[in-house]
């Protein structure tokens, strides 16, 4: 599970991982839908991409010709919480996303463990 309790604090990321929840949406069409501002709809992209709850899901050439990407949210559940006294969110990736990321860390370089003095 991802914690992600900023991101639902945050309108504009909750309007993008709501916008690519069920269908597959360019930058766009998000921004056109929401109303968010372009740029800062493509910030919450590049956020949410390296948080892990959203990808690339291919790409669609524009009514103007351009080659663009096309995301969707990699969300199976969202968990709502509260601990300390502050609510909290975790959101669960569908499976393939944790498998990969497992296999990423799996194949890092691994921290040199310090020797016992002898």
């Amino acid at each position: 599970m991802i914690d992600a309790t900023r991101f639902v604090m945050d309108y504009e990321a909750e309007r993008v991982i709501l916008g690519t929840y069920k269908e597959e949406r360019t930058a766009a069409e998000i921004s056109e839908i929401y109303g968010i501002p372009i740029a800062a709809c493509y910030r919450k992209i590049n956020e949410l991409t390296k948080a892990g709850l959203i990808a690339v899901a291919g790409y669609k050439v524009s009514s103007r010709g351009k080659k663009v990407k096309i995301y969707k949210a990699k969300l199976e559940d969202a968990y709502v919480f509260y601990q300390d006294g502050r609510m909290k969110v975790r959101f669960q990736v569908i499976l393939s996303m944790a498998e990969d990321f497992r296999n990423r860390m799996k194949n890092s370089p691994k921290p040199v463990q310090p020797q016992p003095n002898v």
